[in-house]
């Protein structure tokens, strides 16, 4: 596979330098810091690696276990991508660790092609239009194509190269490529039948969430976020911290929070109207699905909820990943992440994804994670 190295119905939104300063310094830049290189790996064999691997070794099987134990389906699947991304961290930092990373990330090209096909499949026999069926089985099959074609070196290179624009390349990169390659293709094909997928779910008793899941979920995110920029692997919890943008809050930090709050909720209110009085059809649809979102949940609920997608998406999102693929690309891929909207559901996600992306690159992650939070929760009690 490789070789070498929601307010009133919104939408609830739902390599590193080697030392210390010059990280702080990037995570403070956000994305418009120069891509820089992965700290120096570790010596092959250095006992710090392997002690690392081992923690990461147990703390995955035991919540990958207990996730599934619990009915957590979630939280199993994030812990289960979590050891790819350390699989790729270790084969980055010590050879011996090329062979296992092999067998274990040709999952996700595999398994990013077989879901294609799986939705291309679900299309075709689905009842769209003859133009939509076309379009969205072609779109699918395309993505499948890509997605086993990543396999090869070459092409991994390229979507790394391509996506963010460095000719630095690693194991981690490279699947760092595949994953956000998948997720933004699979927004259209996607989109097309969610919502037939979401409609047994809309009426069952308890609403779309109930605790466990989402307890689950934001444990995931954060799990997935530390194995992804190679904590106990390549960095130690100061510099994952770093890395990752979060910090403590100054009155700065306050101000900015409270500034993005509100630009969140006067671009909730404008997309609101503008959909409801030009796009109705599709706002009934969005309402609809924000009404579940919402039904049933208790105050604690509510705030889990706020928490999950404002600590587990934006420590992912824009803690991990923005500073390596840039602001319009991450919110891009964070709207592709929410389509059990319309397409206008999905472009009001975008742009609230470019407004905690400025966040994260003119404060830190900390300050986008509480803007989330905060508007996620006053969401679910304004719904």
């Amino acid at each position: 596979m490789e070789h070498g190295n929601q307010a009133g119905g919104g939408w609830p939104i739902g390599p590193e330098p080697a030392d210390d300063t010059a990280a702080r310094a990037e995570s403070a830049a956000g994305d418009a810091a120069p891509f820089a290189a992965e700290p120096a790996p570790a010596p092959a064999g250095d006992p710090s690696v392997r002690r690392g691997l081992l923690i990461w070794l147990v703390a995955l099987l035991a919540l990958g276990l207990g996730g599934l134990a619990f009915g957590m389906q979630e939280l199993a699947a994030l812990i289960a991508f979590a050891g790819v991304a350390i699989a790729a961290q270790a084969a980055d930092v010590d050879p011996r660790w090329f062979a296992p990373y092999v067998v274990v990330g040709a999952v996700v090209p595999i398994g990013g092609a077989a879901m294609f096909a799986f939705l291309a499949n679900l299309i075709w026999t689905g009842d769209l239009t003859p133009a939509l069926r076309i379009a969205g089985g072609s779109v699918a099959i395309l993505a499948a194509a890509i997605s086993l074609f990543s396999i090869h070196p070459a092409v991994a290179r390229g979507l790394v190269h391509g996506l963010f624009r460095t000719t630095a390349d690693s194991h981690a990169l490279r699947l760092a490529a595949r994953v956000v390659v998948m997720g933004i293709l699979s927004a259209f094909p996607a989109s097309l039948v969610v919502p037939q997928l979401l409609e047994p779910m809309l009426n069952q008793p308890g609403g779309l969430f109930e605790s466990g899941p989402l307890g689950g979920e934001l444990v995931g995110y954060i799990v997935l976020a530390l194995a992804s920029i190679g904590f106990l692997v390549r960095r130690d919890l100061r510099q994952s911290l770093d890395r990752l943008g979060l910090r403590t809050l100054g009155f700065r930090d306050l101000a900015y929070i409270a500034a993005g709050v509100g630009v969140l909720f006067l671009l909730n209110i404008g997309a609101d109207w503008l959909q409801n009085h030009y796009f109705h059809k599709s706002w009934e649809a969005d309402h609809r699905v924000n009404e579940e979102l919402v039904r049933g949940l208790t105050t604690p609920l509510a705030v889990l909820l706020g928490a999950t997608a404002g600590i587990g998406e934006e420590i992912t999102l824009r803690g991990a990943l923005q500073p390596r693929l840039g602001i319009p690309l991450t919110a891009t891929l964070f709207a592709a992440l929410h389509v059990q909207y319309s397409w206008f559901g999905m472009v009001a996600v975008l742009l609230l994804g470019v407004v905690l992306g400025v966040l994260r690159q003119r404060s830190c992650t900390t300050t986008a994670m509480a803007v989330h939070a905060i508007y996620d929760v006053m969401a679910v009690f304004t719904t």
